[in-house]
């Protein structure tokens, strides 16, 4: 399933893989679209303990957008869980680790996919 937020600032799309727990997110999370990136986390955490963001396509993630990661990551955590972000890319590696995020409850910055062969067959490749 696909969503994408309204036209503005930043364009975002947000593909669910084939099984609960696991998102794409595609271009830009800002002041724009960061209320709909934070419901859709929000949502996903309450349907699977463990999320995992692909974020390989995420050109750009503003403050609001980790502070909702880092909410959700916290959220998840509470209840046994956990949030794996895919693939940031430096600038976004980059604002977790000057905020000090990275060491956020429940949060895990990977270069990969836990599982490829999982994640081929329920993500579609966009």
């Amino acid at each position: 399933m696909r969503w994408g937020a309204d036209p503005g600032p930043g364009i975002l799309v947000v593909e669910r893989g084939g099984r609960p727990g696991q998102l794409r997110v595609i271009g830009e999370v800002d002041a724009s679209n960061v209320d709909y990136f934070a419901s859709v986390l929000m949502a996903e955490s309450h349907r699977a303990s463990i999320v995992t963001v692909d974020v390989r396509r995420l050109r750009f993630l503003g403050g609001d957008g980790l502070r909702a990661v880092v909410r959700t990551a916290r959220g998840l955590h509470g209840r046994g869980g956990a949030l794996h972000l895919v693939g940031p890319n430096p600038l976004v590696r980059r604002l977790f680790t000057v905020l000090s995020a990275t060491t956020a409850p429940g949060l895990m910055l990977l270069e990969e996919l836990p599982d490829q062969s999982v994640a081929r067959s329920s993500i579609s490749q966009a």
